[in-house]
């Protein structure tokens, strides 16, 4: 499993941080992508119970068994503007912690935002950095 210091550490957190450094780079987050998902299990059951439950929900999943645990894989198609983050994020990380996993986050290919003279940013994207 991962250290009990990692559980100090919020997936939201971390994702507003990894949306933030994706706009940075230009990354177009209203296009969908393919977004991995990884976590760890102590057992197979645990593992295998919530890929199940996460290809019910339209999720591809595998379970890859380790030196002393087993991953877990999870992909899905989606953009990466905060509300469909934060809804995958809840999502996936509920599941894993309910069958016994450790969630070790997301990550997704970056797709390069068109670049267009007066283009108009979405309006998420100012509640993102006002706080609201």
């Amino acid at each position: 499993m991962t250290d009990p210091l990692d559980k100090l550490v919020d997936p939201t957190a971390l994702s507003a941080k990894q949306i933030e450094q994706r706009l940075e780079i230009g990354d177009d987050l209203e296009s969908s992508r393919a977004v991995d998902h990884s976590a760890v299990f102590p057992n197979v059951k645990g593992a295998s119970q919530a890929a199940e439950e996460l290809a019910a929900l339209g999720y591809s999943a595998e379970v890859h068994e380790e030196d002393d645990y087993f991953l877990l894989e999870a992909q899905h198609l989606s953009p990466l503007d905060p509300d469909s983050v934060k809804k995958f994020v809840q999502e996936v990380s509920s599941i894993v912690e309910r069958h016994g996993g450790d969630y070790d986050g997301w990550g997704a290919e970056v797709v390069e935002a068109p670049r267009m003279a007066g283009a108009r940013r979405p309006s998420w994207l100012k509640r993102l950095f006002s706080g609201r």
